[in-house]
């Protein structure tokens, strides 16, 4: 009986106790729950029904005090007409007439006389009342919840009664019942309360003239009922509300039969719940009990002793079952120890044998097994391959080894079909794998292991006995051999990502990375030993030319030819790197002085400059490639190492612009011209905040008539120390530094203020046409942010253009396609800037949404005696007009160009001829049609 006496101690024998008193006590709490509901509801019904009845009977019995109170009113007028008219009546003496009255004044042509309480006046508002009718109005009195009631009794044209209603409202309500009365306009007539009426009051009673609802206050539940007090008719008043809030009484009050029937019956369920579950717990119990301490066991990692559950039903299936998922278990964790130690040891060490070894010690964990063969096979082009093989059985305690061959349709096989098992009692084995035979071998799985999608090794699995090798989880052995796979790959794999994390593909020369460490390195050791180092930036000259002409691949070509001629005209023992597209370093170290520094450096130069005097073949074609080499010494020009790159890079495009193919050393001109560099962008960032851009505006206007047809928008900066920058020194930085961003965008809000603030005074603004630089249209939000700009500023789109040079166009075509088909999407023009200096072609004109050509003023300058040039505009005025585009010049500055254009076909014209560019006043004054006042 030892379950009967502890079985409560069992959570399993709780539940199933608790399932068995649930299961009795649900319907009777349900029942319980629905009679109290449907008492509740009738309830609540009936008190609703009550409460609008009271307030009713009040409303009624104040209607029937107020007309009473007329009724006093009208007699005392009665009396005052028809008997003070009498020798020694004073209208006092009627007073006995209306005692209900607190004050009562009487209004006639000789004034007003107060017959009780206070004198009153007529209330503000009174209606047009007829002879003998009384009107009922409110004001506010000392108490905010009890204003005053004043009854008007007009006695003929010039005489009134008026009377201050007395205490009428004294009503037999419950204790705790609270009411308002209240008149037009929600004013608060009479209540019994500081509480302010229900603020679901004005709602209700403006759908029904009566009604009840429930109103939560506090903690309080109360039932308001509110009935509508008619005056309208015999006291031309609007009519009154009469509200009624009474508590709602306790439903377990009106509910103590339930309770009485209810507690016996509960007491019942829980007696008959105990007698039916202690045979099921005594049945549930016993077997639970055993499979709860071998999960405990399982747990501790115990799998030596199984469950052993006798029942003849579920509970001896789950037994099996748990019998059989501990045998799984067990194999599972073996595996997973033999991995992690696996994995352990690829990362220890960068050689397979470790991996190996542990392999043929630990296998047998997993699998019972008579043979495990490995096949190891060496690299050959040879159709016949050697392998290999390393074999462990039960017999030998050391790993024995052989070398037999493989053939090449062998190894197809075996790529072909993967994991695969073979039956040697149905036929023989593969050649190579003749030593399963001589073991006796009748059953094996082979496990071929794959590196760059060729077969490298392979794992042979021998069984003498066919359910042994059925119940192998090869899934598992799949897993242990991957590592075998990892750990042949492992050292070539750690040597190739380091070799791609730090050379470059192309050229096999060093990268940026290799090039940081060994700057920074170079930088200490010039630190400790108080020496110098040096850093040359090489660039090639028109690279791009060959890359647009006859396409990347060559390129890259030429790429790996130079780096090659580089290495060789400089030696092994100086670092040559590439850090980008036709970008190269080179770093000398260790020199001794200034000077040194600077002949080595000259000596290694003019290497490199004569290795380039002879050409290039590239498909059979002799190309003569040039350099052009910047200098830089540390630390006597730089002193960090990011410092070294970009004062050697501006020394390189120094040597360009002296001419190329030649080398200049880092000089204090390019250090000033860095600090200067430095100041402006410092400035630079404060502008926009400090509002130092400004817009100016060129005209662009029509040669035939000499009309304005629209103006190009130019930003200028005007520095508070240095007055005017010119936009060629600061566009170009603000586009290397990112800041062409916000300015871009800033230039294009202002553009739309503009144009929005010319509409506003009333005058029609020309379509302005604004800059985008290259940089910007690598942004795909571009077009989105223009779009939302227009209509943040709501102005028309056509009003807006957009120019873009020819080179931002190929630079990256597809984002720039889709930023101005944005643009012209909502209907703003896209023009091209500076045609004719750039290497667009008819296809881009073709696929992108231009509609303007703008001619570039190099080919304006020489007109008209540059015969050249005047070919040049005819080729381009055909062309835009094969094109169905329009044409804008620009750089017009004299009237014989002017005519020569037009009679081209080039109408649209800008430049100085017409106009500089204004600022924004002055441009209004000269250009635009200021409407009249």
């Amino acid at each position: 009986m030892q379950i009967e006496l502890n079985f409560f101690q069992s959570k399993v024998a709780r539940r199933i106790f608790l399932l068995f008193v649930v299961s009795a006590l649900i319907p009777l709490i349900f029942l319980a729950f629905f009679q109290i509901f449907q008492t509740e509801r009738q309830i609540r019904e009936s008190s609703l029904a009550e409460v609008r009845k009271e307030a009713k009977s009040m409303g009624m019995e104040i209607i029937g005090r107020l007309l009473h109170l007329e009724n006093q009113l009208n007699l005392l007028g009665k009396a005052i007409l028809f008997l003070a008219s009498e020798k020694g009546q004073n209208e006092k003496n009627f007073i006995f007439l209306a005692p209900d009255f607190a004050a009562i004044t009487f209004l006639s042509a000789s004034g007003a006389i107060a017959l009780k309480g206070k004198l009153l006046s007529i209330p503000a508002g009174m209606p047009s009342i007829p002879e003998g009718s009384s009107w009922i109005t409110v004001q506010e009195g000392e108490a905010k919840k009890n204003s005053k009631v004043i009854l008007v009794h007009r006695l003929d044209k010039k005489q009134y009664l008026l009377g201050q209603v007395g205490d009428i409202w004294d009503f037999d309500i419950p204790t705790h019942a609270k009411f308002w009365v209240i008149g037009p306009e929600d004013r608060l007539i009479r209540s019994n309360t500081a509480i302010s009426p229900p603020g679901n009051l004005a709602i209700e009673k403006a759908r029904k003239d009566s009604g009840a609802f429930a109103w939560e206050f506090g903690d309080t539940t109360y039932f308001v009922g509110y009935w509508k007090i008619f005056l309208r008719q015999r006291l031309y008043s609007q009519n009154w509300f009469i509200a009624l809030a009474q508590p709602k009484a306790s439903i377990f009050s009106q509910a103590k039969s339930l309770y009485a029937l209810f507690i016996p019956i509960v007491v019942f369920a829980l007696l008959l719940s105990l007698l039916l579950s202690q045979a099921q717990i005594r049945r549930y119990l016993i077997p639970l009990e055993k499979l709860r301490q071998a999960t405990r066991r399982i747990a501790r990692r115990d799998f030596t002793q199984p469950v052993n559950v006798k029942s003849n039903d579920e509970f001896e299936e789950l037994g099996d079952a748990f019998n059989t998922m501990s045998k799984r278990l067990r194999q599972q964790f073996q595996t997973l120890s033999l991995l992690s130690t696996l994995d352990q040891a690829i990362l220890a060490t960068e050689k397979g044998e470790q991996v190996l070894r542990i392999i043929f010690e630990r296998l047998r964990e997993l699998v019972d097994y008579d043979l495990l063969v490995l096949g190891i096979l060496q690299p050959s082009d040879k159709p016949n391959k050697k392998i290999h093989l390393l074999s462990d059985d039960p017999d030998h305690d050391a790993v024995q080894t052989r070398i037999t061959h493989i053939t090449h349709h062998e190894l197809e096989q075996i790529c072909n079909s993967g994991d695969s098992a073979l039956n040697l009692t149905e036929s023989d084995p593969p050649p190579y794998l003749e030593i399963l035979v001589q073991h006796n071998i009748k059953y094996a799985f082979i496990f071929p292991i794959f590196y760059q999608e060729k077969v490298t090794a392979l794992f042979c699995i021998g069984f003498s006995d066919i359910n042994t090798f059925n119940e192998c989880d090869t899934e598992q052995l799949h897993d242990v051999f991957y590592r075998a796979s990892v750990a042949f790959t492992h050292a070539e794999w750690e040597a190739r990502l380091y070799r791609q994390a730090r050379y470059d593909d192309l050229t096999g020369l060093p990268n940026r990375l290799v090039l940081r460490d060994a700057m920074h390195e170079a930088i200490q050791r010039a630190g400790r030993m108080d020496n110098r180092c040096a850093l040359m930036f090489v660039d090639l000259d028109n690279f791009k030319d060959i890359n647009d002409a006859m396409g990347h691949t060559v390129g890259d070509y030429l790429l790996a030819q130079v780096a090659k001629r580089m290495q060789q005209a400089i030696g092994d023992h100086i670092l040559l790197a590439r850090i980008g597209g036709d970008e190269f370093t080179i770093l000398i170290t260790d020199l001794v002085n200034y000077e040194t520094a600077r002949h080595k450096c000259m000596a290694v130069a003019e290497k490199l400059l004569h290795s380039f005097k002879q050409p290039f073949n590239l498909r059979d074609i002799e190309y003569y490639a040039s350099a052009s080499i910047g200098i830089v010494i540390y630390p006597d020009d730089c002193k960090t190492a990011d410092e070294l790159l970009k004062c050697a890079d501006m020394s390189m495009y120094k040597a360009k612009e002296s001419g190329r193919s030649r080398y200049e050393f880092f000089s204090s001109e390019l250090e000033d011209m860095v600090q200067e560099r430095n100041r402006l962008l410092q400035d630079m960032h404060s502008a926009l905040e400090n509002k130092e851009f400004l817009l100016h505006f060129q005209p662009k206007v029509d040669q035939r008539n000499h009309e304005l047809v629209g103006a190009e928008v130019l930003i200028r900066w005007h520095h508070p120390a240095r007055g005017m920058i010119s936009p060629e020194l600061f566009v170009p930085l603000a586009e290397e530094s990112n800041l062409i961003f916000p300015i871009g965008e800033w230039v294009i809000q202002s553009t739309c203020e503009q144009i929005k603030r010319w509409q506003n005074q009333g005058i029609k603004p020309p379509p302005l046409a604004v800059n985008l630089a290259a940089k910007q249209l690598t942004k795909q939000e571009l077009g989105k942010k223009i779009q939302l700009i227009v209509k943040e500023y709501n102005i028309d789109p056509g009003c807006l253009e957009f120019e873009v040079t020819e080179s931002a166009l190929i630079e990256n075509f597809r984002t720039t396609n889709l930023i101005l088909n944005q643009i012209n999407k909502i209907g703003s023009k896209v023009c091209i800037d500076d045609f004719g200096t750039g290497y667009s072609s008819l296809r881009y004109l073709r696929m992108l949404p231009v509609k303007t050509i703008k001619i570039d003023k190099i080919f304006i300058q020489g007109l008209p005696e540059d015969k050249k040039n005047i070919n040049i505009v005819k080729a381009i005025v055909a062309l835009a007009s094969n094109l169905g585009m329009d044409l804008v010049t620009e750089g017009v500055e004299n009237i014989e160009q002017a005519q020569l254009l037009s009679e081209l076909g080039c109408f649209i014209q800008q430049g100085y001829y017409y106009s500089e560019p204004l600022a924004e006043a002055e441009f209004t004054r000269r250009f635009l049609k200021i409407p009249c006042q």
